[in-house]
Order: structure tokens, then C-alpha cells, then sequence
């Protein structure tokens, strides 16, 4: 290659690079500098405006609704609603000393029978069936016999109904425990008759005693001495 050729090389080189630097230079005022900016900001205004509207409904739907300082429930029960005042120290009542649990026989009980026994224990029993047999005796001789009296000595009425005979600790048992399942089964407005029923009546409590002797013990029974 001559001194000449390369010479107007260079110049054909020299002269691209000013053409592209030219179209360069041309194309920088057309970039458009000043709508990106506006529509970064016109963005951010758009932003705000659902935030302050997301705002202004949030605090529509949130409201603090103040404490009465009185609240009153079932049978006009009143509740106060203000905070209580605590003095930062615990009161001498409400302080426990002693472990939680039973103590003393009842540490043994592993049944409901077992624990029922412990307030029902047979001196307790015994008191009632005493108190008990006590009323029976007066109420005895208010109930005529239900039997014929083929002893012609003896007045008519002298053999009683044989649901007027004096009680015993089992069958005091037994007559509590009809009392439990009545509660059970919600017969409070049933009556005794409905309950001893054989059609429509309870089979635990025909089984356990007869309906008449179920109304004498309840009539009769007591738990303390009617004398003093």
C-alpha cells in the first residue's frame, strides 16, 4: 500500500468518526429528559393520592369507641369498666401459702362415691335416718291401712301402709340418688307419678322403690332435730 493510499484512508476514517459524532451531538437534544421527570413525579402524586384515600378510609372503619364506666349484665349485675388500681403490691388475701390439692383423707379418693362419702360420711347418715324416722313415727298414724285388719281386737287402722315403715341408711342412699339422676335428667316438672310410670316413666326409679314410698321419704325427711 502506497504513501497515498493510506493517506485517504485516514482521511475516509477521520471523516465517519465526525459524521457519527455529529449524529451524536444531533441526537442529544432529543432525548427527553424533561417528560421522564414529569412522569415520575405525576407517579408519585398518583401514589399518594390512593395512599391518602386508602388512609381516609381505614380511619372511617376504625374507630375507638370509648368505655362505659359502668356495664351491667344478666339481672342488672354491674361491671365496672374502668382499669383497677393496683398499688404494686399483692393483697395479704390473695396471697397462698399453702400447696393446691386435697389434703387429708381426700388425698385418697380415686371415685365421685369416695368424695360424695366424705360430706356424707355414716355419722352424718345415721343423724339423718334418726331425724328422719323421728318424722315418720309422727306421720304414721295420719295414714290408714291399706290392708284388711283380720284381728278383731285391734281397731281398724292398727296395720299401717307399708310405705310408712321406719327407713334405713341404704335406702336413704338410694332415695339421694334418685334426687341426683332426677337433676340429670331434667324432670324437675315431671311429676312423681310420671316418673314411676310403666309406660312412660323411669325404670332406674321403679326399680330402686315404689312411687308411693319415694313421695313418703321425701315428705318425712329431715336433717336435724325438729325439737330444738
Amino acid at each position: 500500500m502506497t504513501n497515498e493510499s493510506i493517506e485517504r484512508f485516514l482521511e475516509y476514517d477521520s471523516d465517519e468518526d465526525e459524521i457519527v459524532g455529529g449524529a451524536e451531538s444531533d441526537s442529544e437534544p432529543d432525548e427527553i429528559t424533561d417528560d421522564f421527570h414529569h412522569d415520575e413525579s405525576s407517579s408519585d402524586s398518583e401514589d399518594n393520592q390512593t395512599l391518602a384515600s386508602l388512609q381516609a378510609r381505614t380511619s372511617n372503619l376504625l374507630k375507638a369507641f370509648e368505655l362505659p364506666t359502668r356495664l351491667y349484665g344478666a339481672n342488672r349485675y354491674k361491671w365496672s369498666g374502668e382499669t383497677p388500681q393496683f398499688s404494686g403490691r399483692t393483697p395479704r388475701r390473695n396471697i397462698i401459702l399453702h400447696p393446691p390439692g386435697n389434703k387429708g383423707p381426700a388425698k385418697q379418693i380415686s371415685t365421685c362415691l369416695e368424695a360424695w362419702s366424705l360430706f356424707f360420711d355414716e355419722d352424718v347418715l345415721g343423724r339423718i335416718v334418726s331425724f328422719t324416722n323421728a318424722e315418720i313415727t309422727l306421720q304414721r298414724q295420719y295414714y290408714n291401712s291399706d290392708r284388711q285388719n283380720y284381728d278383731l281386737d285391734e281397731g281398724p287402722g292398727n296395720v299401717r301402709p307399708s310405705c310408712t315403715r321406719d327407713t334405713l341408711i341404704s335406702e336413704i342412699k338410694a332415695l339421694i340418688g334418685l334426687y341426683y339422676l332426677s337433676g340429670v335428667l331434667k324432670t324437675n316438672a315431671v311429676t312423681v307419678k310420671e316418673l314411676f310410670d310403666n309406660d312412660t316413666g323411669t325404670p332406674y326409679f321403679r326399680a330402686t322403690m315404689s312411687g308411693s314410698r319415694f313421695e313418703f321419704l321425701t315428705k318425712c325427711l329431715r336433717f336435724d332435730d325438729k325439737n330444738t
